[in-house]
């Protein structure tokens, strides 16, 4: 799944150490570009996708190509998305004709 939005902030790093190794997580919080300028957030898993996160300014256009996914706990059920790439697509919409 794809979306393009605006670039709001990076989610704070998270680190540890497991027996199958170092593992790292961050994430960033974007906001839609439609009427109602939903913000949305998006879990980034590993070293590569984290440090991306952190590089971009706010307002920045970005596309992010995502994976939604659930998982049950205690009857209750959670949905991550998932960041499988990012790409800035420019730094800011114009809005309006000049008048406003």
């Amino acid at each position: 799944m794809k979306l393009i939005a605006k670039f709001v902030k990076a989610l704070p790093v998270t680190e540890g150490e497991t027996d199958r190794g170092h593992w790292m997580r961050g994430g960033m919080i974007v906001r839609t570009l439609d009427e109602r300028e939903t913000m949305v957030a998006f879990t980034a898993f590993g070293e590569e996708k984290t440090v991306l996160c952190g590089m971009f300014k706010m307002d920045d256009i970005v596309q992010i190509n995502f994976m939604p996914e659930s998982r049950e706990f205690g009857d209750k059920w959670f949905t991550d998305l998932r960041l499988l790439s990012v790409q800035q697509l420019g730094t800011g919409v114009q809005r309006g004709g000049g008048n406003d």
